[in-house]
């Protein structure tokens, strides 16, 4: 007689694999995001003036980055905590699509790759691109024609750039009319918005060499072993090395013809490393990925010295009025409205940086109307020698210390 069948009583709850890497993407990519009370991309200051003015309004560009990032500072009240909100929000759907498309083992592998902390940390408004592109990825493998499209059309909203990986996506998904449908609806609708929906291409050989240089960027060991992964992944004939070659191949292409293209190359190096994720070495690769969490977490949020000492002078300025020249770009300061304040480089002196003498950037100042002048030692030191002058008293006439902390001075200036 055989014993009655006795049913397992149901869990109190159960987690997906793409809820929990929603939940520790969260609150590994907010910790990294608060870490730092500054920014180093120059796109999210150029950004930030354009919603500034308003999108498409006064010379503001008319962008769905413009639109998302002018939404979250009202929201906010502050737009470099809108451009944190908006990183993690990008990076945890990176994580969630590599899940999702990939398995379990590739969102917990991307999640610890140096690429996307520091794309976090930095709030580089072009993850937010990339995230649309994993989205559209991700659902067009599913089956999920109509929502892929819409990704893929929110992709092309906020950046024309990413065109080439998105005619990847709409080739290799399953339900090929779906998504070129709701990709044709949404384009339409931009170019009734006035978004710009198609980029502005170049031969790379009519050109310069930029975008080659651009290319080496992606010299890191996890990137070249992902490279060789999907390669011999794609002689296997395995569908999902083929695609991720693919979408990197086309990416590349992309990235030499289009100049827009950000340099940092997100979409390409997550489709190669996510090549490593699809080995058969689910534990492995686990292991890996919390190793290399641990690792490159340290790495994002260890500041050097240069940059402890520019975040006292940009705390220092924040909220003074007026404008600033500056050696380096990076010193971007908040205004007292919640914005942010670009700095405008001596490069736009025209002159070499070899010629410029303290005189020419008080002259320069008195040309763009800056009344502040930001020194990091080490562009002096290695850019412009000429304004050694600056690095110790007695300084030139004109120039006052108003804020100095570790490798950092600001002065004012007393314009002729």
């Amino acid at each position: 007689m055989n014993p009655p069948e006795t049913k397992r009583p149901p869990a109190y709850f159960s987690l997906s694999a793409d809820f929990v890497a929603a939940v520790l993407a969260t609150v590994v990519l907010t910790v990294v995001a608060m870490d730092r009370p500054y920014v180093d991309a120059g796109p999210l200051t150029w950004l930030s003036a354009s919603a500034q003015v308003g999108p498409g309004v006064g010379g503001g560009a008319a962008s769905l980055l413009v639109w998302l990032l002018w939404g979250l500072q009202a929201a906010v009240g502050d737009v470099l905590w809108a451009a944190k909100l908006m990183g993690v929000l990008a990076g945890t759907g990176c994580v969630v699509f590599a899940t999702r498309a990939l398995g379990p083992w590739a969102g917990l592998w991307l999640l610890g790759q140096l690429s996307l902390l520091g794309a976090v940390a930095a709030a580089d408004p072009g993850l937010v691109v990339v995230m649309c592109l994993m989205g559209a990825l991700s659902f067009g493998l599913r089956g999920g024609g109509f929502t892929a499209g819409v990704f893929a059309g929110l992709a092309v909203g906020a950046g024309p750039w990413a065109w080439p990986a998105i005619l990847w996506v709409v080739w290799t998904a399953r339900q090929k009319i779906r998504v070129l449908l709701s990709l044709a609806l949404l384009i339409g609708m931009w170019h009734r918005l006035g978004v710009p929906v198609i980029p502005a291409f170049s031969l790379p050989s009519a050109v310069s060499l930029a975008p080659w240089e651009r290319v080496s960027t992606l010299g890191q060991w996890v990137v070249l072993g992902g490279l060789i992964a999907v390669v011999f992944g794609s002689i296997r004939r395995a569908r999902p090395p083929q695609i991720l070659f693919g979408f990197a191949l086309f990416s590349l292409i992309g990235a030499l013809c289009i100049p827009s293209t950000p340099a940092p190359l997100l979409h390409i190096q997550f489709a190669l490393v996510l090549g490593l994720a699809r080995l058969e070495w689910g534990r492995w690769v686990l292991a890996g990925a919390l190793v290399s969490l641990g690792f490159q977490l340290d790495e994002v949020m260890t500041p050097t010295q240069s940059e402890v000492g520019r975040a006292q002078v940009i705390r220092g300025m924040s909220g003074r009025p007026g404008s600033a020249m500056c050696t380096t770009e990076t010193f971007v300061r908040p205004s007292a409205s919640g914005w942010l304040v670009p700095c405008v480089g001596i490069v736009h002196l025209g002159l070499a940086p070899t010629a410029i003498h303290p005189e020419d950037v008080l002259a320069g100042a008195s040309q763009v109307g800056a009344d502040w002048f930001a020194v990091e030692e080490r562009a002096i030191l290695f850019t412009y020698p000429w304004l050694q002058d600056l690095l110790e008293p007695p300084y030139p006439a004109g120039f006052s210390v108003e804020v100095e902390s570790q490798g950092w001075r600001v002065f004012k200036l007393d314009r002729p």
